[in-house]
């Protein structure tokens, strides 16, 4: 199995990012300086009767040139944190080595424009299958597309995010980023994968809208599900392949 991060197209993308933002924090500060400008040289007098429309122009411009430097701002601090691997799809990815020939591939951190983030897809002769990795401990339980957590009174509670609803969310975001390229009707599949193990992580699970499983277990957890049939030629897996990792 290959196992890879398209790190260089995020870099790429994170450079530009960040150069936007400069850009932007620019323009920011010129509002300002016009702005703070306005009210050094009062271009317009106060017994003016254009002196209204003077004032209001003037603090406009220095709030929206604030506004626009604080978004330059958030733009470059995401820029220079932007994540160009995932510890925890590394993780996944060598427990699947060994169990997966070169057929497969595993695309760890894919992060694309009119996509957004996915943990990590692997892609393969049974199809696309998509991973949410989660790092959390407790005693779960999902029933369906429901998922409950045991609290220190020893009841189950619903938890505040909910993994199915998430990696279906990511499914449908795929589907349909594929299909805008031409790649329609795909069999695509999806798994809620927990990196902690027994006791830190109790799971249990009924009738899962989407399959769950620990790190040790993926492969035997979608043995009749994903993994069931081969479905897909390696030219179709290799154009995928191809389409989420390059920039």
């Amino acid at each position: 199995m290959r196992s890879l991060a398209p790190t260089r197209s995020l870099a790429r993308r994170s450079t530009r990012l960040f150069q936007i933002a400069i850009v932007v924090v620019l323009g920011g500060v010129f509002l300002c300086v016009v702005a703070l400008l306005l009210y050094v040289i009062p271009f317009v007098v106060a017994s003016n009767p254009g002196f209204g429309f003077y004032n209001a122009l003037r603090t406009i411009l220095l709030v929206v040139g604030i506004l626009v430097a604080l978004a330059g701002g958030g733009m470059a601090l995401r820029a220079v944190t932007w994540k160009l691997d995932n510890n925890l799809a590394i993780r996944v990815g060598e427990q699947l080595a060994p169990r997966l020939d070169d057929r497969y591939t595993f695309i760890r951190n894919v992060s694309k424009l009119g996509l957004g983030y996915i943990d990590a897809v692997l892609i393969g002769p049974p199809g696309v299958l998509v991973f949410r990795i989660l790092d959390i401990e407790g005693n779960l339980l999902n029933e369906g597309s429901n998922w409950v957590k045991k609290n220190r009174r020893g009841e189950y509670m619903p938890m505040m995010f909910n993994p199915s609803s998430e990696v279906l969310a990511d499914m449908k975001g795929l589907g349909e980023y594929l299909a805008r390229r031409g790649h329609t009707n795909l069999p695509l599949y999806g798994i809620v994968v927990f990196t902690k193990e027994p006791p830190l992580v109790v799971l249990r699970a009924s009738n899962p809208t989407v399959p769950s499983s620990q790190l040790t277990g993926i492969v035997d957890t979608l043995a009749s599900d994903y993994f069931a049939m081969e479905r897909f030629d390696s030219g179709a897996a290799q154009k995928l392949v191809k389409l989420l990792t390059d920039g």
